[in-house]
């Protein structure tokens, strides 16, 4: 049965009509489903910006703010003045001006002054994050988490405060994020819920269950998000379920400031269950319109079939179009039925999505404008690092100059002094005297380097030196340095050296041979009896090729420290037991300083010590072996035999003067202490010596024809510092030798002289070591040989002539000198005290001497007994007691010690009976003591000459040799006995050279002359 045309219209009709419907319901919910989705994860990204960004720009604002806040005046001035009063009160001011939620001042040394949102202060945060970079001086800002603080998770900035370039405190000002408050504001400003994760649970949130109660303290539980957050540090955007709700989140890590490690997550979520609802209904909207149109048409497809066609046609392009990403082009369709309905929520939605495009596209912008402050920002802070670099080179000029101001008076201080203990005709009191303004003037130059040292440390300016070094030379060295420090103590040093020790290591031999001073000295400072020992070793445990571990260990039987003071040993200016009876020399900062050192070295080093029982300090720094030569049993034998030898420090000032009275020099310097000592120094040369008081009368003197073998310049004077003096000269086309006299100990001063036309320097103070070899290098070496035999055959003569009648009389000497110390004292035990110290009589009558000289100033105090200072009584008792049993004058030390038993106890009757008694019984000991002393210098000045010689034997020289190549020190200062048995014409310069660096232990550079001599000779 055929259909009619109407039937046809009709079933064509509806059959388009569906296939239409279909194709636009499809359609549209494809589109719709994705453009919705895609619009959603956009807002996510531009509101995970925005939130960020808001996190970028509160770190910044909290950094510019805290820099403004240290440049104020007023509480720069407080913290400096340790004001607490007033550091509380501007804390709390910038609290409430800036709405900060903490504010928190500490000292240089991390403790709290106070907060500005608390009333709690005093506690020691230096151990916090971010906390430390800023007490080494640098502003540090970031989000900061620690459970301990009051505010755990917050955004800080830590700044340091100067004060005339001194560091005082650090100031801390910060934003809590982890607060209510906070996570709300997000909310506000976003329109989203907002949360910090620590880790994977959530600290703070703006999100609240059915109960009204916000969810802090759940945690995330989709493990493949928190991986790739926490773990792998990504942004992830996407659907998730929050309290059985569909949500679009976007998670980020939180990054802590200090560290660049991942802590937690920054969240952001927005509920898309409204969305989807809308979504649907729009769906449904399209579905009800297809099923209306097909059944309108299905009615009156015979007529309106060809009108509903054309729309539907049109329609089905557009939608093709829309599908195809073109949203621009124009749906001209004129409809009033279903069909139109449909074609208006299609524009309808159009148009939405376009407006969210639009406003996807200004959230770009707005990121774009971010960007481009983040730029200039970081143009500021390339600005603020060129400002740095120029405060950095002006602390250096400071250290320069500061160096120089105080060796200045140094010089002069210790040059005097050298130019005294040349005088062989000092009474012994004044030669002690002299001595101990020698010592305290190396002290004084001690403390100055260190202090030099800490800050090129703090500026990173500290350098390594790596080179070969010969570890025997270098060990003996620190030795022969540190048991000087015994003095009277009754102390035994042990030094232990493993045989597999290798012979040479590569490394900053200079700066290990520090550090094992420090150690030493530290442990010969807190041990007043005792046993102190250093032992060394190597390990190539977990070491490749030539690396070793080089082991160092120093342990002490002294006054130990608590575990308090361990916990703060390392810290700068860190001193401990220090009493009134018992003075510790020192600044404090030579542990710090150790410490830096071996940080430095890639090293470590470890600290063992109980209160009364000793230390024990341990490092460990990676070296490199030398070739496979090992110490062995021998060398390692001579070593543990070391012995103290005071000989060093007593002939400092033996220095072998050649008389160069050929030579002429002038001395450039503005301080007239200054030219005095330096002629002093040089008198014994017998040259002409001119001296000018600045630098243009230096030049005036060029100009007038002067020629000098040596012009010694000062480095600092006013008007015309020496640079500047030597380049005119220079420039007049003078050529003869410049030597820069500096004070400057900074690292690069002297390369800066030797590139403005000095020829060489000397560093005040001025050591005459030193000054020999420029004055040997410099005037002696360049005379003809004529001129230097004329010389010599002129003071051989002159020598002759003044004594002609020398012969061999130590041994008479030496009986002497044992007989009067055989007629013994009353009350001193004279062979104990030689045992004491190896039978070496010069040391001993030198400890006798200050025992003398101490004692009878703690006499006179004690003389009258005064009951209101019992306590000053007390320590003064106590210190004789102590210097008697030194000396082992036990009677008078068990009298003294129960004089200070009745002190502390307060009997003042037993007191008043004895004191008396103990004032004469000393009294009468020390006038017998002074009385020896006088009696043996008396024997030494009258028999003070030895047997002549012309030279030295050469089986001497050759036992010498052997000695130094073993290191046997007892073998080395017996063969030196025997050439100073004699008095020597044509050796008489190696006579000296040799005692001299035999006191020095430089065994190698006497092994090398002794050899070099030889094979000339073969």
């Amino acid at each position: 049965m055929k259909l009619s045309i109407s039937k046809k219209i009709i079933i064509i009709a509806v059959a388009g009509v569906v296939a239409s419907s279909l194709i636009i319901l499809l359609l549209g919910s494809n589109m719709t489903s994705r453009l919705f989705y895609s619009s959603l994860e956009n807002d996510m990204r531009a509101m995970q910006a925005l939130v960020a960004n808001m996190v970028d720009e509160e770190e910044i604002m909290l950094k510019q703010t805290a820099r403004i806040l240290i440049t104020l005046p007023q509480f720069v001035d407080a913290v400096y003045e340790n004001d607490i009063e007033s550091i509380a009160e501007i804390t709390r001011n910038i609290k409430k001006e800036f709405e900060y939620d903490l504010v928190t001042v500490t000292d240089s040394g991390g403790v709290v002054l106070a907060r500005g949102h608390s009333d709690r202060s005093g506690d020691d945060i230096s151990k916090r994050p971010m906390m430390a970079r800023a007490l080494s001086g640098e502003t540090s800002s970031g989000v900061y988490y620690d459970a301990t603080a009051e505010v755990p998770f917050s955004i800080r900035a830590f700044s340091p405060i100067y004060k005339d370039g001194e560091f005082i405190g650090v100031l801390s000002i910060g934003t809590n994020v982890a607060s209510d408050a906070y996570v709300d504001q997000i909310h506000n400003i976003t329109n989203m819920n907002f949360s910090i994760f620590y880790g994977d649970t959530r600290y703070a949130t703006s999100i609240f269950d059915e109960n009204g109660n916000r969810i802090a303290g759940t945690r995330k539980e989709n493990a493949q998000i928190v991986d790739r957050v926490l773990n792998r540090g990504e942004l992830v955007i996407g659907r998730s379920e929050i309290l059985g709700e569909l949500n679009m989140v976007a998670l980020w890590p939180v990054i802590e400031g200090d560290n660049n490690r991942i802590i937690g997550m920054w969240d952001i979520a927005m509920p898309i269950s409204e969305h989807v609802y809308r979504m649907n209904d729009v769906i449904m909207i399209i579905t009800f319109i297809s099923l209306g149109i097909m059944i309108v048409i299905a009615l009156i497809a015979g007529w309106l079939g060809n009108k509903i066609a054309r729309p539907v046609r049109k329609v089905t392009v557009y939608a093709t179009q829309v599908a195809a990403g073109n949203l621009d082009i124009p749906l001209d369709v004129r409809s009033k039925d279903e069909v139109g309905l449909l074609i208006t929520a299609i524009q309808t939605m159009i148009s939405t999505l376009k407006d969210r495009i639009l406003e996807t596209e200004a959230l770009n912008e707005r990121v774009l404008h971010d960007v481009a402050e983040t730029k200039r920002l970081m143009e500021e802070v390339e600005r603020q690092r060129v400002t740095a670099e120029k405060a950095n080179k002006a602390k250096s000029y400071f250290l320069s100059t500061m160096s120089h101001e105080i060796r200045t008076p140094m010089n002069a201080v210790l040059g005097i002094t050298e130019i005294q203990l040349m005088n062989e005709s000092l009474s012994l009191d004044t030669r002690v005297d002299f001595e101990r303004i020698y010592n305290a003037g190396y002290l004084l130059l001690g403390i100055i380097n260190d202090i030099l040292d800490l800050s090129k440390i703090e500026a990173g300016k500290l350098e390594l030196s790596p080179a070969n070094y010969d570890v025997a030379s270098m060990l003996s060295d620190t030795a022969q340095l540190n048991v000087l420090r015994i003095g009277s103590k009754l102390i035994e040093f042990e030094l232990s050296v493993e045989e597999n020790t290798p012979v040479t290591m590569f490394g900053d031999g200079l700066r290990i041979k520090q550090i094992f001073n420090n150690l030493l000295s530290n442990a010969f400072k807190y041990t007043d009896r005792g046993t102190v020992k250093m032992t060394v070793s190597v390990s190539d445990d977990s070491c490749t090729g030539d690396d070793v571990i080089f082991v160092a260990s120093v342990s002490d039987t002294g006054r130990g420290m608590t575990k308090e003071q361990l916990e703060c040993i390392f810290d700068d200016y860190a001193r401990f037991n220090i009493v009134s009876e018992q003075s510790v020399e020192g600044t404090g900062l030579g542990m710090s300083i150790t410490n830096n050192l071996i940080n430095l070295m890639n090293g470590k080093i470890s600290v063992e010590s109980e209160p009364d029982k000793g230390s024990i300090f341990t490092i460990r720094i990676p070296q490199k072996r030398v070739g496979t030569e090992e110490l062995g049993k021998e060398m390692v034998d001579n070593l543990r035999m070391f012995r103290a030898s005071n000989r060093a420090l007593m002939r400092r000032a033996q220095v072998v003067f050649e008389p160069m009275p050929y030579g002429n020099v002038l001395i450039v310097d503005d301080v007239d202490s200054n030219v005095y000592v330096a002629k002093g120094l040089m008198a014994p040369y017998e040259m002409n010596i001119d001296s000018a008081d600045r630098g243009m009368a230096a030049i005036d003197k060029i100009k007038n024809g002067n020629v000098y073998d040596v012009i010694f310049m000062d480095h600092m004077m006013p008007e015309m510092d020496g640079i500047e003096t030597t380049k005119h000269i220079r420039d007049m086309g003078y050529t003869e030798p410049i030597i820069a006299l500096t004070a400057s100990a900074v690292a690069g001063q002297v390369d800066m002289f030797l590139n403005n036309g000095f020829d060489d320097y000397i560093s005040k103070p001025i050591d005459i070591r030193q000054m020999n070899v420029i004055m040997n290098k410099y005037v002696r070496d360049k005379q003809p040989p004529e001129v230097l035999e004329t010389v010599r055959r002129f003071i051989e003569n002159e020598e002759k002539n003044k004594d002609l009648t020398k012969s061999r009389i130590n041994d008479v000497i030496s009986d002497k000198i044992i007989s009067l110390m055989d007629n013994k004292i009353a009350g001193l035990d004279i062979t104990c005290g030689l045992e004491r110290y190896y039978g070496d009589i010069e040391a001993y009558l030198r400890v006798l001497n200050s025992y003398s000289l101490a004692v009878r100033d703690m006499l006179e105090y004690i003389k009258v007994v005064d009951t209101e200072k019992l306590a000053d009584y007390k320590i003064k008792v106590h210190g004789i007691k102590g210097a008697c049993y030194d000396v082992f004058a036990d009677n008078l030390a068990d009298n003294a010690k129960k004089l200070e038993d009745a002190a502390v106890s307060g009997d003042l009757e037993y007191i008043s009976t004895h004191n008396s008694h103990l004032v004469e019984s000393a009294t009468e000991l020390l006038d017998e003591i002074d009385s020896l002393i006088v009696q043996i210098n008396s024997v030494k000045s009258e028999n003070n000459t030895k047997p002549e010689k012309d030279k030295i034997d050469d089986k001497l020289l050759v036992q010498m040799l052997a000695a130094c190549k073993e290191f046997n020190m007892n073998g080395v200062d017996m063969i030196m006995t025997q050439i100073e048995d004699y008095e020597y014409t044509s050796d008489k310069e190696l006579s000296g050279w040799l005692r001299e660096n035999v006191d020095l232990i430089n065994f190698k550079k006497i092994a090398d002359r002794i050899t070099n001599e030889h094979e000339q000779k073969t």
